[in-house]
């Protein structure tokens, strides 16, 4: 690996490209992307039209590519117990089974469980095409991309070395940021996973408690108001269409009807009809009484008394430790997800820890929560050993032990 090597990484959030650590620019270049080429999964043309702005390097440099979440794909797949030396075949068996487009991915694995009965493995892949596309795009600004690493196992790698305890037991490690936070599972001396949430330190307010409703808009709500709008208009267009048909059923008469002759020998019963309906009720006799009718009152039924969700029946904090404590129960919450859905499946390490990368006035929340969730640990990322300017948790390059990295 050359010793001069810049970060290039995407910051979906902000929709920029930063490139970062070269010596061969003036400093370092932050560059705006087209979201709407992203979203569509264009990103070569994205990243083209980013660099056309940043005039071409006279010296060509070295960069290793931070994939996005959106980026890289990870898989568990379980197989039976067989010899090592078949096991390979398997697992590929098994990809091309589970993943029509095998051929156009690269796969990298972990094995993450190995018993009696199974063995588990932990995959992860991104397409083949991605790669070729993101060399040739760079390779235009005199940038050679050698590594490219998902951005769990840097998020990782940079948590190793704020704090080399995180190598020690299966753990989470949660960053939270201004506008986005971030959980990485860790375990097996590799990445489990990760979960992106859009919301971050603006959430921790110590005067008001925050709603996750106004913090941002989520993706199942909207596709709920757009699927219910069209419902609405189908239906809406279906009624007046057959309300049209009954219209013209009833106006045009039809042809059987049309033939048939009246016949002045049998009596019409409209006539009949509409005089036995004319007589009203003053035709009544003299000496009758009209029978008034009970009226009926309608009672509503008692419903019973309502009972509150357990959050709502939590008493308002008076202190700003106490808002902050309150904010945070929306972190705690997915934290505690993620926590038992591993726990459900009985080949993945369960995380004995949690490393929180919070805010300065947030590093008590720690202490608090390993009072009001003993069975975990809660512990700060930070550590007292190193400077503050190296305590901030972001992306690294040093990568150790197993963690996945694409070349």
């Amino acid at each position: 690996m050359p010793k001069e090597c810049a970060v290039i990484y995407y910051d979906a959030v902000n929709s920029e490209l930063h490139i970062t650590g070269q010596q061969a620019m003036a400093a370092d270049t932050v560059l705006p992307v087209d979201r709407s080429l992203v979203n569509r999964g264009e990103y070569a043309a994205a990243f083209s039209a980013a660099l056309q702005s940043v005039p071409k390097s006279a010296n060509s440099f070295y960069a290793d590519f931070i994939l996005p979440d959106r980026m890289y794909g990870l898989d568990f797949i379980t197989l039976p117990f067989i010899k090592k030396t078949q096991l390979g075949d398997a697992f590929r068996t098994e990809l091309r089974s589970r993943y029509k487009n095998f051929s156009e991915l690269q796969f990298l694995q972990n094995d993450v469980h190995s018993g009696k009965g199974s063995t588990t493995i932990c995959t992860v892949m991104m397409q083949k095409k991605l790669i070729t596309e993101l060399k040739a795009v760079f390779s235009t600004a005199n940038i050679s991309l050698q590594r490219f690493i998902p951005y769990g196992s840097a998020f990782i790698a940079n948590a190793v070395k704020i704090n080399p305890a995180v190598r020690k037991a299966p753990c989470l490690i949660v960053s939270v940021d201004q506008g986005y936070s971030y959980i990485a599972s860790y375990g097996k001396d590799t990445l489990l996973g990760g979960l992106y949430i859009p919301f971050g330190a603006e959430a921790l307010s110590d005067s008001k408690l925050s709603s996750e409703r106004l913090l941002y808009n989520p993706d199942s709500a909207e596709l709920l108001v757009i699927n219910a709008k069209e419902r609405a208009r189908a239906r809406k267009l279906t009624m007046a269409i057959n309300i049209e048909d009954e219209l013209d059923d009833e106006e045009a008469p039809t042809d059987e009807a049309a033939a048939i002759e009246p016949n002045p020998e049998l009596p019409n019963i409209t006539k009949v009809g509409a005089e036995e309906t004319s007589e009203t009720p003053s035709a009544l006799a003299d000496g009758d009484e009209e029978i008034p009718r009970e009226e009926k009152i309608k009672t509503l039924r008692k419903s019973a008394m309502r009972t509150l969700p357990k959050f709502m029946l939590r008493e308002t904090p008076t202190t700003p430790e106490g808002f902050i404590a309150e904010n945070f129960r929306m972190f705690e919450r997915r934290i505690l997800l993620v926590v038992k859905e591993m726990a459900y499946n009985e080949f993945m390490p369960v995380p004995e820890t949690v490393f929180l990368a919070l805010p300065q006035n947030c590093s008590f929340l720690a202490a608090h929560l390993s009072e009001q969730n003993p069975e975990m640990k809660w512990v700060n990322l930070a550590t007292k050993s190193k400077p503050a300017s190296e305590q901030a948790v972001g992306i690294g390059t040093t990568i150790t032990g197993r963690l996945p990295v694409f070349v």
